[in-house]
């Protein structure tokens, strides 16, 4: 394992203690330790699986996209801060995690996004999400509680004209769109990718199951970050899995 890999291992340390602490002081009783611990264990499993990986399999791209779903999801929860630049930034930057760890699940095996119809989904993704969130900050004001937040309000930095109203109704707007439609149809596409895989690759992609639809695991239910954390094992599972067979698979191969 390589310096820099290690430096990811013990940054994502560092971070998931800083986002953890970040959910507990700044969502009071809208979180708890477990439900707090929970998200930071499954970005770490995911950042970890990574890692692994990408130093048993250095020329592939799915160690490095899976470290990078792992980081962004722990960068996520800096969200939740109540200082503007924070808020304003990982507002935006952690709602893309999620198509962070997309990315790398439609990656496997080969480390890069082949397929047409996957390509379009994760850059509709990715495009929409930066849309929508920045439309919303442009008119988020405080004045209303945002979605899946704390009431404490919080300060855009690129507020032009506050309309608590008009934010509240672009977020909405946005789940239905990202987590509505987009999410569908990025399930749609796992599913078919599952029928038509080998049975060997059914048996490693299976894990990738145990995650919930994102449009579920966006409702402000208590299961919500255990949800969160059962798809990142699940994901995580995935690539270990993989890893270990594709190594399995080379020593059988040489006796």
């Amino acid at each position: 394992m390589k310096t820099f890999q290690v430096a990811l291992l013990v940054a994502g340390a560092w971070l998931g203690v800083v986002a953890y602490q970040v959910q507990i002081d700044n969502l009071g009783g809208y979180t708890t330790p477990a439900r707090a611990w929970a998200i930071v264990i499954g970005a770490w499993l995911f950042l970890v699986a990574g890692v692994v990986a990408w130093s048993r399999r250095p020329t592939n791209r799915l160690g490095p996209l899976m470290a990078a779903g792992g980081l962004a999801l722990l960068l996520r929860q800096l969200r939740y801060s109540h200082n503007s630049v924070l808020f304003t930034t990982f507002f935006v930057v952690g709602e893309a995690a999620y198509w962070v760890v997309a990315m790398a699940v439609f990656a496997y095996p080969s480390g890069r996004v082949i397929d047409r119809a996957e390509r379009i989904v994760i850059k509709l993704g990715f495009g929409a999400t930066i849309a929508f969130t920045v439309a919303i900050l442009l008119f988020y004001d405080g004045s209303r509680p945002l979605r899946f937040f704390d009431p404490a309000p919080r300060k855009s930095a690129l507020l032009v004209h506050g309309n608590g109203d008009a934010a509240l109704a672009i977020q909405k707007a946005f789940v239905i769109v990202v987590w509505g439609v987009l999410a569908a149809a990025a399930i749609a596409l796992l599913i078919r990718k599952l029928v038509l895989a080998t049975p060997r690759a059914r048996r490693i992609l299976a894990p990738l199951f145990i995650a919930r639809s994102p449009p579920s695991s966006r409702s402000p239910s208590p299961s919500w970050p255990a949800s969160c954390a059962r798809g990142s094992l699940g994901q995580a599972s995935a690539i270990w899995y993989s890893s270990s067979s594709t190594r399995r698979h080379r020593v059988s191969a040489t006796h």
